[in-house]
């Protein structure tokens, strides 16, 4: 990986929609070039995927967990603090890995 794969993987971790023309003119390449290499970082899997960020106010209404997954604690939304919710079931757990195991 070279200083133009650097800068192009820094230019999508901003702006993942970015069209591959303005990408271009920000590396001063050919949009050919940055199809190139987008495709070849995926290919060898140094890019594995694209995703969304929300703002926190967009996913009021998630159930969240804390703590471990053996010691999973479900609590409501910032949103409804009064409200309590004990979960006697299996828990999915997502773990920051990307992986997911049920306890």
């Amino acid at each position: 990986m070279d200083d133009i794969d650097q800068q192009l993987i820094g230019l999508l971790r901003d702006n993942a929609r970015a069209s591959l023309v303005s990408l271009a003119k920000a590396l001063r390449v050919s949009r050919a070039t940055v199809q190139n290499r987008i495709s070849r970082l995926e290919a060898n899997g140094t890019i594995v995927g694209y995703t969304v960020r929300l703002k926190p106010e967009a996913q009021a209404h998630r159930i969240r967990t804390a703590g471990s997954p053996r010691s999973a604690r479900i609590t409501a939304s910032p949103r409804f603090p009064s409200t309590a919710i004990v979960v006697r079931a299996r828990i999915r757990w997502a773990c920051a890995s990307g992986l997911s195991r049920t306890v």
